[in-house]
């Protein structure tokens, strides 16, 4: 089966990202959720000040019409340059534990080109 990545580029995809662990751990008795009004606030742009010197890009991962797992990257272009390199950061990485390879499409070259020319999502 083939997984296709997207970009997660409105409000709909926003929240898929959001709600997926829930989704994912719903039948572990372990996991103790994050608060999601706190992740929508942490990723959103207009919330969150980290964007004035930070971008950020959020994937999906889809296998079957389901999604299969999320990333978010994240750039701070001020800590690269007070440092003089170039570095992402790559978070909230969750995957359904069978499906791990299928997110090699993406390999971490074509994270980092994607992430050079992204912003941060833009939600209304």
């Amino acid at each position: 089966m083939t997984v296709i990545i997207r970009y997660v580029q409105n409000k709909s995809d926003f929240k898929k990202f959001v709600q997926f662990p829930f989704s994912l751990y719903r039948k572990n008795p372990y996991w103790v959720p994050l608060l999601k009004k706190e992740i929508f606030s942490t990723l959103n742009q207009n919330i969150n000040p980290a964007f004035e010197t930070c971008d950020a890009e959020l994937w999906l991962a889809y296998k079957s019409g389901r999604i299969a797992g999320r990333i978010a990257g994240i750039i701070n272009h001020r800590h690269n340059d007070y440092t003089g390199r170039k570095q992402a950061r790559f978070i909230l990485s969750m995957i359904r534990t069978c499906q791990r390879n299928y997110l090699k499409p993406l390999s971490n070259g074509q994270k980092i080109m994607a992430l050079s020319h992204c912003t941060a999502p833009r939600f209304q």
